[in-house]
């Protein structure tokens, strides 16, 4: 079978991950995979390197703009593309890039044309929207029920007559792996995420201000990198929690961050399925986090950690202090998180799910 895979960004982030690791699955499967993005794109190069060891894959250079879809010509030239390749299936990444293609995507000879959502939040009800959506695909894959939930609230209509399905994100269980650490006087929390609004980072900060006000003895690292990192360092400094709280930077082994911290402070508004919590899991590390978006989904209520009510610094202060207080607890809820992983977060079984879905 040939699957077209198509991503029209040319950062590297979470999607660009999974076109990567998907299209390896698939070629280990026997399938034959066509790449389709810009050429300056991180993900292309990978994709340019890997192929000279992979001959079932290929790249093709075809960049999009905001603009794209007005574009009749591109349209067309993509259109005639498509017939040459004859593939089977196209996977788009993005409802921008099917808003960009899909016109053409839905006049071509291609039988199964699939969405997969990462993040919960749906585009706006536009014509161009509608029109893309309507022929551009007919599988529509969230990676959590929020994804799906954002899409029935808002724009219902663009799931009509769609196959609907949830193949959540997983983690390669060999590369996280529990580290055994003994809980010390000092109760040390963390979190590894970009530095951006999104992360709720200030009510991170403003729970560990409590904490120290109420006379806990704690730490906190944060490791990752982001355009909020001088807002934060500010924040830090400004709740005098400069010798508490410990920016790491960015790390490239995120693996290697979670045996340093006893439990994970979650504080992100929204999230697909959130890899970080997944990554805590696996390395035996309880988490709190919001009973928000795709968490609701992910965390179970005094097992394997806690929920914080919604966006409550106090309530996240006051949850952590429930940790502090029961060491024990916290090292089983770390051991009932790995278990989860083990169980619902395999990386192997979710990519086992995606190739089954685009081959079957």
């Amino acid at each position: 079978m040939k699957v077209i895979l198509f991503n029209g960004y040319d950062v590297w982030g979470g999607g660009e991950k999974w076109n990567f690791e998907v299209a390896q699955k698939l070629l280990s499967a026997g399938h034959e995979v066509v790449f389709i993005g810009p050429a300056n794109g991180e993900l292309f190069k990978r994709f340019n390197k890997l192929k000279t060891t992979q001959p079932n894959l290929d790249t093709l250079e075809f960049p999009i703009t905001d603009k794209t879809y007005l574009n009749i010509v591109k349209q067309m030239v993509f259109w005639q593309l498509l017939n040459q390749i004859n593939a089977d299936a196209f996977v788009f990444n993005s409802y921008r890039d099917v808003r960009a293609v899909g016109w053409a995507v839905g006049r071509s000879h291609i039988k199964k044309r699939i969405l997969r959502v990462g993040t919960p939040h749906a585009p706006k009800n536009k014509w161009s929207y509608r029109l893309t959506f309507k022929n551009g695909i007919n599988t529509f894959v969230g990676i959590s029920e929020d994804c799906i939930e954002a899409f029935r609230k808002t724009v219902p209509e663009f799931l009509e007559g769609k196959t609907i399905a949830k193949i959540t994100n997983g983690i390669k269980l060999d590369e996280f792996v529990p580290v055994k650490k003994e809980i010390g006087e000092t109760f040390i929390f963390g979190n590894c995420c970009r530095l951006t609004e999104q992360k709720g980072l200030s009510l991170f900060l403003q729970a560990m201000k409590k904490l120290v006000d109420q006379g806990h003895n704690v730490k906190a690292i944060i490791a990752g990198d982001g355009e909020d990192k001088e807002k934060l360092y500010n924040e830090r400094k400004d709740l005098g929690l400069d010798s508490v709280v410990e920016f790491t930077g960015h790390i490239e082994k995120t693996a290697e961050f979670y045996p340093q911290i006893d439990a994970l402070l979650f504080t992100s508004y929204f999230e697909g399925t959130a890899r970080t919590i997944l990554e805590s899991y696996a390395c035996a590390r309880p988490v709190i986090a919001f009973k928000a978006s795709s968490m609701a989904e992910m965390v179970n209520d005094g097992v394997d950690g806690y929920f914080a009510e919604a966006f409550s610094a106090d309530d996240l202060a006051k949850k952590a202090a429930l940790m502090i207080a029961d060491k024990k607890k916290v090292l089983e809820m770390g051991q009932a998180g790995r278990a989860k992983v083990e169980r619902e977060f395999s990386s192997d079984a979710t990519y086992a799910e995606w190739v089954k879905l685009i081959t079957k």
